[in-house]
């Protein structure tokens, strides 16, 4: 008897698809139950599901390769093509030890073997945390790299690799905070990207309790996000993320009650220069298109003011009547004029009621 594998005894498939063992004497040996052993639902466990980490790394030996999940034979995580970029991204920053090449990326199943119970499976399946099985060192090395010789070269190759996947935070990918559009109290609503589907027995993705924090990670393009919480609105966003974060905090309204969003601010100087600024002495449309986040409503209106000496509010009230739950609105626009004596680059600020 030599123990438990601690990477075959997580509750996500545990096993499932003859990647671990049953057998004590055996050193891929599950466990007698999923999550028996204390390093796991103590240590890892009880630690992941309290700070709802966005990615983790797990490092093993050997073989110079970067491992994403799934690990039984056949199976992709939903996010599969996101998973690919890290992986690929992770594994060309690796060095071999040899210098000549980089690590392969893939699941398990694909370039190594089937494994059932397995660290970062759970963590992306149960928490949505994107999750890497780094296996260090070649396979000369085995799976205790002497320590003199290999220590610190070995760290010094691999620090790229946690950089970058550290970096990868900041975008592409879309994140925020959810909260009571009311009360402002943190959400943990379900979200969704892109109607990806969870077909492996995977729960809902939730926001983190304390904060209402959501964080998917994402490639470059225009995605749906929806939100989703009992005795709230529903909403859906439509987001688009460039290479950077896209930040959408998101207000969820209780069932019965109103609420709008602004969408976004057009600035329409046409009959002008037409170029999208708000030049000294220029008269401009101003559009404030708003999103219907709560029940449906009619006989909506805004007022425009400014406290701004430089600005004048010709036509201070936008009308946008009837506006269905969901739906977003134009009303008939704002109409403001910058004083001649402005300076240019200066900075106004403008009140939406």
């Amino acid at each position: 008897t030599f123990g438990v594998d601690l990477n075959r005894n997580y509750p996500f498939r545990w096993g499932a698809c003859n990647g671990s063992s049953g057998s004590t004497s055996d050193p891929t040996y599950r466990g007698p139950s999923p999550a028996s052993e204390p390093e796991t639902w103590q240590g890892i466990l009880e630690l992941a599901r309290e700070h709802r980490p966005t990615i983790n790394l797990s490092y093993h030996t050997y073989s110079e390769l970067v491992i994403m999940p799934y690990g039984c034979d056949g199976s992709y995580p939903p996010e599969r093509s996101v998973f690919r970029d890290l992986s690929s991204g992770m594994a060309t920053r690796l060095v071999s030890d040899t210098g000549n090449y980089w690590y392969e990326p893939g699941t398990g199943w694909e370039i190594l073997y089937a494994v059932d119970g397995e660290m970062t499976d759970w963590f992306y399946s149960e928490l949505g945390s994107y999750g890497m099985t780094v296996e260090a060192n070649a396979s000369s090395q085995g799976f205790r790299p002497d320590y003199d010789t290999w220590r610190d070269d070995t760290v010094d190759r691999n620090r790229p690799g946690w950089s970058y996947l550290l970096d990868r935070m900041t975008g592409p990918g879309v994140a925020g905070n959810i909260t009571d559009a009311c009360t402002g109290a943190p959400l943990a609503a379900t979200t969704l990207l892109d109607d990806l589907a969870f077909t492996q027995g995977e729960p809902p993705r939730t926001a983190e309790p304390l904060h209402g924090r959501y964080h998917w990670l994402a490639l470059p393009g225009d995605h749906t996000l929806d939100v989703d919480d009992v005795g709230y609105l529903p909403r859906s966003l439509t987001v688009t993320v460039g290479h950077d974060l896209a930040v959408r905090d998101v207000g969820l309204v209780p069932e019965g009650s109103h609420g709008v969003d602004v969408l976004e601010v057009v600035l329409d100087d046409g009959a002008s220069d037409a170029d999208g600024e708000a030049d000294p002495g220029e008269e401009f449309d101003l559009v404030v298109r708003i999103v219907n986040a709560g029940e449906d409503v009619s006989g909506l209106t805004a007022t425009l003011a400014s406290t701004d000496p430089n600005v004048v509010v010709v036509d201070g009230a936008s009308a946008y009547g009837a506006v269905l739950s969901g739906a977003s609105s134009d009303g008939d626009g704002f109409r403001v004029r910058i004083d001649p004596a402005a300076p240019d680059g200066a900075l106004a600020a403008l009140t939406v009621t």
